[in-house]
C-alpha cells in the first residue's frame, strides 16, 4: 500500500466518523420528529447512502489496484454457498432460539413495520459490509497480517455503533453487560467469510439476514 493510500485511508476514517457521529446525534433526530414513517425510513436511508456507500465505492474505484479484492472481482468471484450453510443453520438457531428463550414464544413482534425493511435490512447490509469489508479490510489486508486486520476492523465496526448508543442513553449498558461482544463477534464472522470467498456477495447476505431475524423477532 502507497504512503499516498495510507492518507487517503487515515482521511477517510476520521472524516467518516466525524460526519456519521454528527449525523446520529444532531441529524437523524430531526428527521424523526419532523417526518413521519415511511418518509422518515427514506430520507434516513439517503442519507446513508451518501456518507456511506457513494464516498466508498469512489475511494475503492481510485485505490483499485491497492486492495485485496479489487472493485471488479469483488462480485465475481465464484461463490460455493454450500461451504456457508452450518453458518446460515448457527444464525438461525441462535437468533431463532434466543427469541423463543427471551419472550417465552416465537412470533413476530408487534413493532415491526414493513418500512423498517429499507433501512435496516436491504441498505444495511450493503452500505456497511462495502465500507468495512470491502473497503476498510480490504485495504488493510495489504498493510498488515489478516488477524490484525480483522481485530482492527472489528474495533472500527464496533466504535461506529457508539453514536447511536450514546443518543440512546446505552452506551454503558451495552460496554458493561458485554452486548458489544456481539458486535465484535459478527464483524469477525463477515470479515472472514469475505477473505474466504473473496466475494463482498457473501458478508453481505450474512449481514442481511442476521439483521432481518433480529427485525422480525427481537425489535
Amino acid at each position: 500500500m502507497t504512503k499516498k493510500t495510507n492518507l487517503y485511508l487515515i482521511i477517510y476514517i476520521v472524516l467518516f466518523f466525524f460526519i456519521w457521529t454528527l449525523y446520529e446525534l444532531f441529524i437523524k433526530p430531526i428527521i424523526a420528529i419532523n417526518f413521519n414513517e415511511p418518509l422518515g425510513e427514506i430520507i434516513r436511508s439517503i442519507f446513508k447512502i451518501l456518507i456511506w456507500f457513494i464516498p466508498c465505492i469512489y475511494l475503492l474505484k481510485k485505490n483499485n489496484n491497492n486492495v485485496y479484492i479489487s472493485l471488479d472481482n469483488m462480485f465475481t468471484n465464484k461463490i460455493k454457498w454450500t461451504n456457508y450453510l452450518p453458518l446460515f443453520i448457527f444464525f438461525t438457531i441462535f437468533l431463532v432460539v434466543g427469541s423463543w428463550v427471551q419472550y417465552g414464544n416465537l412470533s413476530i413482534k408487534d413493532t415491526f413495520q414493513p418500512h423498517n425493511l429499507i433501512g435496516s435490512f436491504l441498505l444495511v447490509g450493503i452500505t456497511e459490509e462495502m465500507v468495512f469489508r470491502g473497503w476498510l479490510l480490504n485495504s488493510f489486508l495489504t498493510k498488515m497480517s489478516p488477524v490484525l486486520a480483522i481485530v482492527i476492523n472489528a474495533f472500527l465496526f464496533l466504535a461506529i455503533h457508539f453514536p447511536i448508543y450514546f443518543y440512546k442513553g446505552v452506551l454503558l449498558e451495552v460496554i458493561i453487560s458485554g452486548q458489544f461482544l456481539q458486535i465484535l463477534i459478527l464483524s469477525i464472522i463477515f470479515s472472514l467469510t469475505f477473505i474466504k470467498s473473496k466475494n463482498l456477495l457473501v458478508p453481505i447476505i450474512f449481514h442481511m439476514y442476521w439483521d432481518l431475524l433480529t427485525i422480525l423477532f427481537y425489535t
